[in-house]
């Protein structure tokens, strides 16, 4: 059985990464930056950034929040903090620094009817993902397809078109076959521990001395 869902899910989450910054330069030496982040619901936020000593830099959000469950709409402006740490092999990187767990974290979240954007662990609950969710089967089977899709969509419209219905996709020309036969060989392996699981939730079902034919003769009478 997959665990009960009580607190939204990460993929239904506003998000703010902030490897998104890194990579466009906003966190260079000396940089100073004003943005504003739309989501295609309409929602936004502004973004401003302040340097602080050398390995720290202040960002202030500014956006509205409530409303959605008749709410009344306020006007948020907190700041968090953003810290670089060094690595082990050289270099450094950047984290958020969550204001409610002070831990450090890539991604801020916004789950539907809260006000604020928190790590993961800034909630009441921990934010998880879909695939959390699901049974193990199920878990096996949603991976089995992920793969299926990824292979899919190195193809042209037509191609996806017409093996859109398909377990497991035929190869493209451009596509490695090392890449393929691994993807191959890993979805299988899903499929087959997804098998796997639903015979053990079949046994468990079995009476002493009962097989599986027996007991479905037993559930279709």
């Amino acid at each position: 059985m997959g665990r009960p869902a009580r607190w939204p899910v990460i993929e239904s989450c506003r998000r703010i990464d902030l490897r998104d910054y890194v990579r466009s330069g906003f966190l260079r030496d000396g940089c100073k930056w004003n943005s504003t982040l739309t989501w295609s619901s309409g929602f936004s936020i502004e973004l401003e950034s302040r340097i602080e000593p050398p390995n720290w830099r202040r960002l202030r959000l500014k956006h509205q929040a409530g409303g959605e469950y008749d709410d009344d709409v306020v006007d948020i402006e907190e700041t968090i903090y953003l810290r670089r740490f060094p690595q082990p092999f050289g270099g450094h990187r950047w984290y958020f620094i969550c204001p409610s767990t002070n831990r450090r974290c890539a991604v801020l979240y916004q789950p539907p009817g809260t006000k604020r954007f928190r790590s993961r662990w800034g909630f009441r609950c921990r934010l998880q993902y879909q695939s959390q969710r699901l049974s193990p089967m199920s878990r096996c089977q949603n991976g089995a397809a992920r793969l299926a899709k990824r292979v899919l969509k190195k193809g042209p419209p037509e191609f996806q078109e017409e093996y859109e219905d398909y377990d497991f996709p035929p190869k493209q020309k451009w596509m490695r076959w090392k890449t393929y036969n691994r993807l191959d060989e890993k979805a299988l392996s899903y499929e087959k521990a997804a098998d796997d699981a639903f015979l053990w939730r079949v046994l468990r079902w079995l009476l002493p001395g009962e097989n599986v034919g027996d007991l479905m003769d037993r559930i279709l009478k």
